[in-house]
């Protein structure tokens, strides 16, 4: 990035990573399975001289952000998810969330996160900041989707340096043997994820013994003893020695058997999801903020509402999406199928204080030959006259004079909607004509923006 991000507040998330198949060997070029996870790290921007304030170690921002402008905004960094471990970390890969999170944040390439974490660090495979970019669960480093398992995360009462134990590793001479077995394991996973998890738990634990590393505790033993007992297989995630297991189980039920088991053992369990790639969250009205409606939340407002609540981490009424939206949003899966670009206009509007879905706002298309960006909005019957509309209108108008291409906004109300009027001549736009559309009156607006582009 070389000039200065402007626009309303804005949030972005990166996902921390759970290795399951694939550590060391990963080190010698070998392949791995990792799923990106709901405890990463939140940067949230904000305009202003350039500054960061982080929980802990700033070093990675640092190196992320340090070249920016002195007008390049604040970034504020805090833990995403965090799982009270009494100071303890947990072992999500806290400092590769953290990098991403400020790489995309700052605007810069993301692929730049892999040489800013190296750098750092010193080294490492990447695969904690492949996990972060990509989401989801994928072999690393071709990216190909696995099935996601049946798993649960279980915390081995302590933390654990990795450095010490990959060092040690390196040192190890005779490597070749194990590399191609993990190999193997890697490319049998997404076909048998149980089995693989029990043989890498035995794979791993002899190459540890073989290299000196401290690697199997007493815990991560009577964790996998466990999961076995019950159907499944678990081993370390990550270098071991404490930190982090992995459980993997062949249905819902045996993982539960064992959920119950951990905790009749006083075995701290950590509720832990599948996340999507690291991105932006949201932008930041006064009361409202705007997340991205992506193919993915479309999916979920179309079979599960539910899901689409957990997803966005908000309450869905059960009076979204009004008629008029709702008749649309099987028109945008085929139109965003064919142009996945045109998603990125689309936004939820959401009260912040209720965290309550409230509406939606966005642009119909992209920009015309004009440059002028039509938009629409609805707020729910139940959340309107208390502003939200005005609000979100004026933080998507922010965003959108920062986007290529926008020089003005566009939009269109009935001539008997008062309060869309309202709105609408409130946040600048002015009349520009008429039409008469099934017997009613259509006015027409617009507002010229000074789009000011983020210079990157």
């Amino acid at each position: 990035m070389t000039g200065t991000m402007i626009g309303p507040p804005r949030s972005f998330r990166a996902p921390g990573k759970l290795v399951l198949i694939g550590e060391y060997a990963v080190l010698d070029g070998a392949g791995a399975v990792v799923a990106a996870v709901d405890h990463g790290v939140r940067c949230t921007w904000s305009p202003g001289p350039r500054g960061w304030t982080t929980p802990g170690d700033d070093s990675f921002v640092r190196a992320a952000l340090g070249a920016l402008p002195e007008t390049a905004g604040h970034y504020t960094f805090e833990d995403w998810n965090a799982v009270d471990l009494g100071g303890a970390k947990a072992g999500f890969g806290g400092s590769a969330a953290a990098t991403v999170a400020a790489v995309i944040a700052a605007g810069r390439p993301p692929k730049d996160a892999f040489d800013v974490h190296r750098q750092v660090q010193g080294g490492g495979s990447g695969v904690d900041v492949f996990a972060a970019l990509n989401g989801g669960v994928r072999r690393f480093p071709d990216g190909a989707h696995v099935p996601v398992p049946c798993f649960a995360v279980v915390w081995s009462g302590q933390s654990a340096q990795t450095g010490p134990r990959v060092a040690q590793y390196k040192a190890w001479k005779d490597r070749t043997s194990f590399v191609d077995d993990s190999r193997a394991l890697v490319d049998g996973f997404g076909y048998a994820p149980v089995a693989v998890t029990r043989e890498a738990w035995r794979l791993l634990r002899g190459m540890a013994r073989e290299a000196g590393i401290a690697y199997e505790t007493p815990e991560h033993c009577d964790i996998a003893d466990a999961a076995e007992r019950f159907g499944g297989g678990a081993k370390p995630s990550g270098a071991g020695g404490g930190d982090i297991a992995v459980a993997v189980f062949p249905d819902a039920d045996a993982r539960a058997a064992f959920v119950t088991d951990c905790e009749a053992h006083n075995r701290k369990v950590i509720p832990c999801k599948v996340a999507e790639p690291a991105g932006l969250w949201a932008l930041h009205g006064q009361e409202v903020d705007l997340l991205p409606f992506n193919p993915d939340r479309l999916r979920l407002a179309l079979g599960n509402r539910g899901a689409l609540a957990a997803h966005i981490e908000a309450t869905v009424p059960a009076s979204w999406p009004q008629p008029d939206y709702a008749a649309v949003l099987p028109i945008l899966v085929d139109r965003w199928a064919r142009d996945p670009d045109e998603a990125k206009w689309a936004w939820l509007v959401v009260e912040r204080a209720s965290g309550t879905l409230v509406g939606e706002i966005g642009g119909k298309v992209g920009p015309n030959r004009e440059g002028e960006l039509e938009f629409g909005y609805a707020i729910l019957p139940e959340h309107r006259k208390r502003g939200l509309a005005k609000d979100a209108v004026r933080t998507f108008e922010a965003w959108a004079a920062q986007q290529p291409g926008v020089k003005a906004l566009t939009a269109e109300s009935l001539d008997f909607n008062v309060a869309s009027k309202a709105v609408l001549r409130g946040a600048g736009l002015s009349e520009t004509g008429s039409r008469i559309e099934a017997g009613s009156r259509v006015i027409l607006w617009r507002k010229a923006l000074a789009n000011r582009e983020t210079e990157r």
